[in-house]
């Protein structure tokens, strides 16, 4: 049996902090008073609580949003009871709602309320599978559209509602969405969208082919279609056409031959020369260049060489000047100290032996003349080197001279074979060279003609796949619906209208006066209502369509029973003023709620609610009668 919701009460907090409550409990609730007495406020204030994504200034009137700061509600949703509560004038007040005082996106609370009531959440089609509109998610809102009867919509079973939307929800309330919006149905006409968009694709792709294809390439085998074998007919066709221009250019070149056999020898023996002095040319230079960075790397070498030898020779004469001086003061109290007589072999400041300082000088003295003579030595070596590099690149230069010069001669000698050649060249081996080469650009071009076809049987390929898929995703999508029956859930919402129709009947011959059982027919896409075997809106009018409204909540109340259905057993009623006067059991709207009244005592579908708004009612026993006695005008 599906989940329930029930409200325990709903309250109002003003401006002053005065908080008014409104008590309510299972079964069947009325909320009576005069005109202006707030019983629909009560009802639009809970309409706003419920996750309306309006804010209170664009909901309500300035003097409901001056009087009252916050909403709240009681219930229970499914096994869980909690508190909803929105405050006009908090933070994010538009976004944002109050479970059990703490802050949740209302998007989340929607979908909190959802699992709670064990109702999916399942996205559903508007149109052809195939269309490019996006899916919407079938919220809370969408079936509080046919759980709240607002007062000026009593015309009709969902005004103002989406046929695509409204048949979703009943189908989601009968239990049969789940099976027939699954997500295998989602992916389907996702993928049979991609279908179409890619043959789509394919279609314009060949076309442009198609298009521009024979006015860049003006070849008779190709001016239909385009196709690897009319490709590859165009290329044999210009091998034949090239394997005759060759022949052709043969024939020319070999009379050409002919006619420069004298002076050949001349010429080969010249060809030769220029040959072997072009390699001599190349070795030199490669000599040049290697020679010319051992210059530069000795040229470093002999510059290091110097600086340490200097460094050193500032050293020596630093020495010689520094070791005469001595202390004159006493570093401790800063007096002289030069009068004093010094001891033979002891410091002449502290009396301490100070023996070897000789040795020691002298020694010091031939490590520095070692060191100064060795890079001597190494400096005298490095400038011969580079002496000796310097005069082989010198060298090096004049060969190349002489190379260069005899390079000159050989072009000189070969000028008048060059002019002979270009004069004896005819003009038609030139000709038969453009030709030939405008015959490969052709074939070449002809060559690029495969990617569009490679590109067309990527589409195939793609096409191909998606197909197999949307077969695979059809399989599943029919598993599913072979689980769903829509004549049962017929059954169950015919049952229902007939049951209320018949009991306000029994109650009240006068009241319900059509002939002929009321049938309902669901289907995937449509729900129709017939009366006695016609659409039943053509049949209805005045008070009729009031009764045949409240037929539709019952028959949904009565959907508790049902196993695997997903209605919350709750109905909120702002009654049709017309319907809200009178008194006793044949007044309109008593004689109306009875069937509910005891639909609410039956074992099989207690607890449920109904909330309803009339001037006034009569007392039974089952109803909790509400009386509002302040006006608000």
């Amino acid at each position: 049996m599906p989940y329930r919701l029930l409200i325990h009460n709903i309250s109002r907090t003003t401006r002053d902090g005065v908080e008014e409550v409104l008590p309510l409990k299972s079964g069947v609730n009325v909320l009576v008073g005069e005109q202006n007495s707030g019983k629909s406020t009560w009802l639009r204030m809970l309409d706003f609580l419920m996750f309306q994504t309006k804010s209170a200034k664009e909901r309500f009137e300035d003097v409901l949003v001056a009087k009252y700061g916050s909403i709240s509600a009681h219930m229970t949703v499914g096994d869980r009871t909690l508190t909803l509560t929105k405050a006009w004038d908090s933070e994010g007040a538009k976004s944002m709602t109050l479970v059990d005082g703490e802050r949740m996106a209302t998007p989340d609370v929607e979908t909190l309320f959802m699992t709670l009531l064990d109702i999916p959440i399942l996205r559903y089609p508007q149109g052809a599978l195939t269309s490019d509109r996006t899916w919407p998610t079938l919220g809370w809102r969408s079936l509080y559209r046919h759980i709240y009867r607002r007062q000026d919509f009593w015309g009709d079973l969902a005004p103002e509602q989406p046929d695509s939307e409204q048949q979703a929800v009943l189908l989601q309330f009968l239990g049969l969405a789940e099976a027939l919006f699954s997500v295998d149905l989602a992916k389907l006409a996702d993928t049979r969208r991609e279908i179409v968009r890619a043959e789509n694709q394919k279609d314009f792709f060949l076309q442009l082919v198609q298009q521009i294809a024979p006015g860049l390439f003006p070849d008779e085998d190709l001016q239909v279609g385009l196709t690897e074998a009319s490709i590859e007919t165009a290329k044999a066709r210009l091998d034949r056409e090239v394997g005759g221009l060759v022949e052709a250019r043969s024939a020319e070149l070999g009379r050409v031959q002919d006619q420069l056999t004298r002076g050949k020898v001349d010429l080969h023996d010249l060809l030769d020369r220029r040959a072997r002095t072009l390699d001599a040319r190349t070795g030199l230079k490669s000599r040049m260049d290697a020679l010319s960075a051992r210059i530069r790397e000795l040229t470093d070498y002999r510059d290091t060489l110097t600086q340490e030898a200097s460094r050193l020779s500032r050293a020596d004469v630093a020495a010689k000047v520094f070791a005469p001086l001595k202390v004159t003061h006493c570093p401790a109290c800063d007096q002289s100290v030069e009068p004093r007589p010094a001891k033979v072999g002891c410091c002449f400041l502290c009396d301490q032996t100070t023996s070897g300082d000789e040795a020691t000088l002298t020694a010091a003295n031939t490590r520095l003349n070692f060191e100064r003579d060795q890079i001597a030595g190494e400096l005298k070596e490095a400038r011969d080197l580079l002496s000796a590099a310097n005069a082989d690149l010198k060298e090096r230069h004049s060969e190349l001279t002489l190379v260069e010069r005899d390079l000159e001669g050989i072009e000189v000698a070969l000028r008048p074979f060059q002019a002979a050649a270009s004069h004896i060249l005819p003009e038609s081996v030139a000709l038969l060279d453009q030709q030939i080469g405008a015959m490969g650009s052709r074939k070449q071009a002809l060559d690029r003609l495969y990617e569009p076809l490679r590109t067309r049987d990527a589409f195939t390929e793609t096409i191909d796949r998606l197909r197999r898929d949307a077969a695979a995703l059809e399989a599943k999508v029919t598993q599913h619906e072979e689980q769903v029956s829509f004549e049962t859930a017929s059954d169950w919402l015919s049952e229902g209208f007939n049951t209320y129709l018949n009991r306000i009947r029994s109650l009240d011959p006068k009241s319900w006066i059509k002939s002929g059982a009321v049938t309902v027919r669901v289907s995937d896409r449509r729900t129709t209502f017939q009366i006695g075997g016609r659409p039943a809106r053509a049949q209805l009018g005045g008070t009729l369509v009031l009764y045949w409204v409240l037929a539709y909540h019952y028959a949904l109340l009565d959907l508790i029973r049902r196993i695997g259905t997903h209605y919350p057993g709750v109905a909120i009623l702002d009654t049709f003023p017309d319907m809200a006067v009178g008194a006793g059991l044949r007044d309109p709207l008593g004689l109306a709620m009875q069937p509910f009244e005891e639909l609410s005592r039956r074992e099989d579908v207690r607890p449920i609610q109904v909330i309803l708004t009339a001037r006034d009612f009569p007392a039974t026993a089952s109803a909790n009668l509400i009386q509002l006695t302040d006006s608000w005008r």
